[in-house]
């Protein structure tokens, strides 16, 4: 039997977002339906212009289909214009100032005016209430407002408890759930007992409302495995695994799994069955990410709960747990990113180093630092059926464990994978895998760390990933 890890027994401060301006309304933005030649004009509250785009009916270039300068030329004078910027692929230009927009459309070498919507690139959501309160240093110290890419077009299947939908911060994130319940016991797809589905699955990808995520433009696939009383098979994880990558996911995060004696016929049986399907999903373009566990113990070793699983299967990219060093006070004296936020968290798994027996903790994330103190744990999602604390739909608390940290990497992992324009592969994995550790943030060289590093989003998006 396989169980999600322990929660550390960090803060449990459960925290209620301020009301601010209802997300849900909003314009929708429809435009009336006019004759096929009508230029639609930019009213209040419509996205801002850099002029009119204008269609030609004129034969284009011959070369590349621009328009043609000399048409160019001369509408720009019916519409008032000094001048136009023809487009050099498309029939059209761009005419700006004081236009004539009538003229136009009456010219019959015009086939239709159309305003040129300017369209900004979405900002980190740094208007998020935790964030702007200072608390997610978990997201200042990986860079993840400084990521060139925000996982657009990007997919994290989270294997784990329920996610809440219906949350603010995830409302329109899953895209796609299932349950899997062993009979004779059932739950419904998005079942969140304790809240551990929803604050993952929100670390991840968010709407930034109350928080911030490392990948807030990714959507969420969401595979139940935990039921009532949250214990969760070998085989409906690797059934849940399966799911996820024959149906599309980018990134397998697995917040959840078991110690092990290396060695024993448990830990060869499981471990040969979470390879297999871990090759399978990576065969099929899935990078697969698991947390470490928190027991604080080095693995890999041949020791009694020295080993771990899924997080140590071949292939599995294993993460582990960094915190605030443990004096450190709120609020925080130093801002992140500092080295003061790089400690070993004290429940995490850490790299023994022995590379014989196999990778071990791959890279490491923010955690948590196993306190009291909310703000130095990692602040996400919590969902109605954890308690009368979480009874609303806009509520977050924090807590610590390699779970918590575990998000953190498929969230980069889906960030790095939104760099490459080609079909989901094993080449495509192993380029976003070697992306992750080679732009780490180094940790020191010795124990705990053993030269791993931990994430850091902006380098993983802007430098140069050979593959990618």
């Amino acid at each position: 039997m396989t169980a999600r890890p322990a929660l550390s027994a960090g803060a449990l401060l459960v925290l209620a977002a301020s009301a601010c301006a209802d997300p849900t309304a909003a314009s929708d933005g429809a435009m009336p339906v006019g004759t096929p030649r009508a230029a639609v004009l930019p009213s209040a509250g419509d996205p801002a212009t850099d002029g009119y785009l204008v269609f030609l009916t004129t034969p284009a270039t011959a070369r590349t289909k621009g328009a043609d300068p000399a048409a160019v030329a001369a509408l720009a004078k019916v519409a008032g214009a000094e001048s136009g910027v023809a487009l050099g692929y498309v029939n059209a230009f761009v005419v700006r100032g004081a236009v004539n927009v009538a003229a136009l459309e009456a010219d019959p070498r015009v086939a239709r005016v159309a305003p040129n919507s300017m369209y900004q690139k979405l900002a980190y959501p740094t208007t998020a209430l935790f964030w702007r309160r200072n608390w997610q240093w978990n997201m200042r110290q990986i860079r993840a407002e400084q990521a060139a890419t925000a996982g657009a077009g990007r997919t994290v299947c989270v294997i784990d408890g329920g996610v809440n939908k219906n949350h603010v911060d995830l409302a329109g994130k899953v895209v796609q759930e299932r349950a899997f319940p062993v009979a004779p016991q059932t739950w419904a797809p998005d079942d969140d007992l304790d809240s551990h589905g929803s604050h993952v699955g929100s670390t991840v990808t968010s709407n930034g409302i109350g928080v911030a995520s490392v990948a807030p433009e990714a959507k969420l696939m969401n595979a139940n495995v935990f039921g009532p009383n949250s214990g969760v098979s070998v085989a409906q994880v690797v059934d849940a695994m399966a799911w996820c990558s024959t149906n599309g996911a980018d990134v397998i995060n697995m917040s959840l799994g078991g110690t092990r004696r290396r060695g024993t016929a448990a830990w060869v049986a499981d471990s040969t069955t979470y390879t297999n399907a871990t090759q399978a999903a990576r065969a099929l373009g899935t990078v697969v990410i698991a947390a470490a566990g928190n027991s604080p113990v080095a693995i890999p070793s041949t020791a009694a709960n020295g080993a771990f699983l899924p997080a140590e299967a071949t292939g599995v990219v294993a993460v582990g747990a960094t915190a605030p060093a443990p004096a450190t006070t709120f609020p925080f004296a130093t801002p992140a990113p500092a080295a003061l936020y790089d400690a070993i968290a004290s429940y995490s798994a850490r790299n023994s180093g022995n590379d014989a027996l196999g990778r071990g903790v791959a890279i490491y994330a923010p955690g948590g630092n196993n306190t009291f103190r909310a703000q130095n744990n990692i602040t996400a999602a919590c969902a109605p059926s954890s308690g009368p604390a979480c009874s609303t739909g806009d509520r977050y608390f924090s807590i610590s464990g390699t779970s918590m940290a575990s998000p953190h990497v498929a969230g980069v992992a889906a960030l790095i994978s939104s760099r490459t324009a080609g079909a989901r592969s094993l080449a495509r994995v192993q380029a976003i895998e070697a992306c992750l550790l080679a732009t780490a943030d180094a940790l020191p060289a010795g124990a705990p760390f053993f030269g791993r590093g931990r994430i850091n989003a902006r380098r993983a998006t802007t430098e140069a990933c050979p593959g990618l």
